[in-house]
């Protein structure tokens, strides 16, 4: 399971299906994806990322939104919604889309 922070040891079943949430909380994905471009606007303004950054995250944002807006929960080894849009990210960024 993709943890949201580095743990030096695994976590104890229990727990982990307790921390485990995606599914859940499938339902917020529209909310968190607004919370990551108002995440992006305040970054920009403090000028931490520049305005074609900012337009590359929206961009996949976007793509996010238009890929997955309608349907059910993936298959993801994510362990919360918020993990799961940041793997996005990086698999956007991976591909060169923030270029």
């Amino acid at each position: 399971m993709a943890a949201l922070w580095k743990q030096e040891q695994i976590l104890h079943p229990t727990f982990a299906s307790i921390n485990r949430c995606i599914e859940e909380d499938w339902f917020l994905l529209p909310y968190e994806l607004r919370l990551q471009r108002a995440h992006g606007a305040a970054l920009t303004a403090a000028g931490i990322l520049t305005q074609r950054e900012q337009a590359a995250i929206d961009s996949a944002l976007t793509d996010i939104e238009r890929r997955f807006g309608h349907a059910s929960c993936p298959e993801s080894d994510a362990e919360d919604l918020h993990t799961w849009v940041e793997q996005q990210l990086r698999v956007a960024m991976e591909r060169g889309d923030f270029d």
